[in-house]
């Protein structure tokens, strides 16, 4: 049990000497001040846009501008200071708050000068007078904005912006979306074929002769079964009476 003390003592007395002697460091590393500018151990600039002791302050102005140490090199036009917090004061303003406002403090803005802001104030109030005028012709009905833009329908066979332009052929009849099967000089652009080529009929001449007629208008008739009989031409030949006829050469 005494030897057990004894130990105990020694141990602590050199303990205690280390420390005195500077053999043990109890600084934490977390109570290491850094210079300003830096953090963690020191070793790494302050981020943007923090600067200064412990990273603590914020640059007001472009990264390119900050300087991890001392803050911004150069200021915002209209503001100056360490950090470029503080608006030029009356009656400078402009770039480094060189420039000297020669009109009174309420009309003096610490980025521009009088004649800037006058003009600003005055489009401001242009604005305001163009949207109560907008506002009083939509209310009084001069201006209907409920109202869909309505597209102008062309007469048919016609087309274009004024509607002047005829359909092209093949194209005829309401917004040129007919076709004519016919010639060109026989195709109007209002009505479409004047005459149909032989064997058609119909508006389009779009429809075969219906047997037992075929040819011009098909005006002319078959003699032959249905079989046998074409829309253009009539009888296949050898036909007659619903017979073909084979002949021998």
């Amino acid at each position: 049990m005494t030897r057990n003390v004894y130990l105990a003592a020694a141990f602590c007395l050199i303990h205690v000497k280390f420390i005195y002697s500077g053999g043990i460091d109890n600084t934490s590393k977390a109570e290491i001040e850094c210079p300003p500018g830096y953090t963690n151990n020191c070793t790494f600039p302050c981020r943007y846009p923090s600067f200064g002791p412990a990273c603590q302050d914020k640059c007001n102005c472009k990264e390119s501008d900050c300087n991890s140490k001392t803050g911004c090199k150069v200021c915002p036009i209209g503001y100056f200071g360490e950090k470029c917090e503080v608006p030029c004061r009356f009656p400078k303003y402009g770039n480094g708050c060189q420039l000297k406002c020669s009109c009174a403090e309420n009309l003096c803005s610490q980025i521009h000068n009088f004649l800037f802001k006058l003009a600003m104030i005055s489009t401001t109030y242009a604005m305001l007078a163009f949207c109560f005028l907008y506002v009083k012709l939509i209310h009084s009905g001069d201006i209907d904005f409920t109202k869909e833009t309505e597209t102008t329908e062309c007469l048919p066979g016609y087309t274009g912006e004024n509607c002047g332009i005829p359909c092209r052929y093949p194209s005829f009849g309401q917004a040129c979306q007919e076709m004519c099967i016919c010639k060109e000089k026989e195709c109007d652009s209002v009505t479409g074929c004047r005459v149909c080529p032989i064997g058609y009929t119909g508006d389009r001449c779009e429809i075969p002769c219906p047997f037992p007629n075929y040819g011009d208008r098909c005006q002319m008739a078959c003699s032959c079964a249905e079989e046998f009989c074409n829309f253009t031409y009539g009888c296949s030949p050898g036909s007659t009476n619903g017979k073909l006829f084979t002949f021998v050469i």
